[in-house]
């Protein structure tokens, strides 16, 4: 991994889910620049992405949810990406909300691998994802975020219990529960402090602040009947278009 260069911060971040196209695609971490949000954006599909945030946050105590009016990391979409990086955003101290348009998180989850979630291959090469980013980018990401790590994160931290397929070559829940992936990963999420909103769509983003040194920049947030919003760092993890 390469190491965030220090420097002064000029403005605020944006960072886009990037997945493999295919249907067992690895949740991998991403970093990517504003100017390559539309491709990205269209390619994003498949299990997740584990965000690693750009920036540290100083440790929290939790605030309850009538008080949690303040968010370091706006997460746009309650699916496994964006669930994936609230959890890591959240453990690395940031205050946290997922937006969900929906009245539920995961709904790909509940239904993957025929309602059973197909969690992991159990190997990935670079030539499994589809990204326009350079082939040395994706490597690095895979050596930093690989299927074994995120097999032991599933495991240890959600508390999943996994066997592999050998038709498939595919790593499965014992229980062959979608529902059961779901659950764990939205509970750690909120263990971990993650705010969830429900029925929340954000239609549009729109760059502010950065004009002067008590004016931090960042992102407004419009909801569909509900006021604008703030954050200073933004997680596009909404899918495909397929569904809903």
């Amino acid at each position: 991994r390469r190491p965030h260069s220090p420097g002064r911060r000029t403005g605020g971040t944006l960072c886009v889910g990037m997945v493999g196209v295919q249907a067992h695609a690895l949740p991998v971490a991403a970093r990517l620049s504003y100017r390559s949000l539309g491709a990205e954006a269209r390619a994003a599909r498949g299990f997740g992405v584990a965000f690693r945030a750009r920036r540290r946050f100083a440790a929290r105590p939790l605030v309850a949810a009538a008080d949690a009016e303040f968010t370091d990391v706006a997460v746009l979409g309650g699916g496994a990406a964006g669930l994936t990086a609230a959890y890591f955003a959240a453990k690395a101290g940031a205050r946290v909300t997922v937006y969900e348009r929906n009245k539920e998180t995961g709904k790909k989850i509940l239904m993957s691998g025929g309602a059973r979630c197909n969690v992991l291959p159990v190997s990935a090469r670079v030539e499994d994802f589809v990204t326009e980013s350079t082939p040395r980018l994706m490597k690095n990401v895979l050596a930093s975020w690989n299927v074994e790590r995120c097999r032991e994160w599933l495991e240890d931290e959600l508390g999943l219990e996994l066997g592999i397929e050998h038709v498939s070559n595919k790593y499965f829940p014992l229980s062959n529960s979608s529902k059961e992936v779901r659950d764990k990963l939205l509970r750690a999420c909120e263990d971990a402090g993650v705010r969830v909103r429900y029925g929340a769509s954000v239609e549009a983003l729109r760059r502010v602040g950065g004009d002067g040194e008590n004016h931090e920049s960042g992102w407004a947030l419009r909801l569909a009947d509900a006021p604008e919003e703030r954050a200073p760092v933004v997680v596009l993890a909404m899918g495909g278009p397929e569904f809903p």
